[in-house]
């Protein structure tokens, strides 16, 4: 296994609107190359294929950001790289640096949760 991200039917769920996450090469936005990029109309987050795994990683929770601030009604600001830039870095490094809260917050929600339905914590499964 490569230690990417596994976006093979993966979506994700912000303000109960559903996005498709998927790996792509040659990934262009407004003509010029890019790791990643929310195509907010489809509902689609592309991440470039040849990244590492914890660059993958990195732009996944950049594009995030642009999702939430845009499903959040915050339009003008999900578009603002100085503003989604520092907030995407600054929630990877508070994911990554306490994985172990994070994993008792899944386990959780996983214990008092609806079992049917796909939910944030299905995607740990994606970051083996």
């Amino acid at each position: 296994m490569d230690n990417k991200i596994n976006t093979r039917n993966m979506n994700i769920n912000i303000n109960s609107v559903r996005y498709k996450v998927a790996r792509t090469k040659n990934l262009v936005d407004s003509g010029e190359p890019c790791w990643g990029v929310t195509l907010f109309k489809e509902n689609k987050i592309k991440i470039d294929n040849s990244l590492s795994a914890q660059k993958m990683e990195q732009v996944l929770v950049h594009e995030l950001v642009h999702a939430t601030l845009h499903e959040a009604g915050l339009e003008n600001y999900s578009c603002d790289e100085e503003l989604v830039n520092p907030l995407g870095n600054a929630l990877y490094s508070l994911i990554m640096e306490n994985q172990s809260l994070f994993r008792i917050m899944m386990d959780n929600y996983r214990r008092y949760s609806d079992k049917g339905s796909t939910t944030i914590a299905d995607i740990g499964k994606y970051f083996k």
